[in-house]
């Protein structure tokens, strides 16, 4: 039997922004926007300032990538509550989404992808995580043919972009999209994302690979369907 989605991520919360049936109004102008500035590759900006939001970019980010995605987060528990009366949700987990996993796993099955993570603060139950636990399934299946890592910044450096008046977080898709947080206040989903913007994708990307990552501890590593360091 192959590897499904309902195998592995059965009881996992549905994204109902992802089905244009299930989305507000509001949410049908903004998904199609983002879409469309995706389709046509158009170097223009575009806020995120809700959960939903960013659930949506963060997997169409995951879902464009070619080569290598780089995410600085202050942790990878992110099920928030929801108190838009609007939203269809209650709450929602960023990280541990369906389709956002699904998007990586669909990517990392792929040869020469890589997934590398940072993470500010302690991850905690990280192995009843979602994203984890579908990186784990990949390996036994067979069907890792990238690489996928999460490290720890350590207290130095958390210090250091403190110091600096940058924590803010962010993700590179490649080297031409990402999306900036505004706010870094954990509770804030503040945002702006590009999807075509090498010059500020570039800064990102050099931020990431020169200081995040250097300054970092390995936490968990996974590659081509072996398991490098576990948890």
């Amino acid at each position: 039997m192959g590897f499904t989605h309902d195998k592995y991520l059965k009881g996992l919360n549905k994204m109902s922004i992802f089905n244009p049936a299930e989305r507000t109004p509001e949410e049908a102008v903004y998904c199609e926007g983002v879409d469309n500035l995706i389709a046509k590759r158009i170097d223009a900006e575009i806020s995120n300032g809700k959960p939903r939001h960013a659930v949506y970019l963060i997997a169409k980010l995951f879902g464009m990538a070619n080569n290598k995605v780089r995410l600085y987060s202050d942790h990878l528990e992110h099920t928030v509550a929801i108190t838009d009366e609007s939203s269809p949700e209650s709450e929602l987990d960023i990280y541990g989404n369906s389709e956002v996993v699904d998007r990586v796993a669909n990517f990392l099955g792929n040869k020469d992808t890589e997934v590398a993570i940072v993470v500010e603060n302690d991850i905690t139950n990280i192995k009843t995580h979602p994203l984890y636990k579908r990186i784990q399934a990949l390996v036994n299946a067979k069907q890792l043919f990238g690489k996928f890592e999460i490290r720890k910044l350590t207290e130095d450096a958390k210090y250091s972009l403190i110091q600096a008046d940058f924590g803010n977080h962010f993700f590179v898709s490649d080297d031409r999209a990402y999306r900036l947080e505004r706010d870094t206040d954990e509770s804030s989903y503040k945002a702006q994302a590009n999807f075509n913007n090498k010059e500020t994708a570039g800064k990102l990307l050099s931020l990431f690979d020169d200081f995040h990552w250097k300054n970092s501890d390995m936490v968990f590593s996974a590659a081509h369907n072996n398991i490098i360091k576990s948890v």
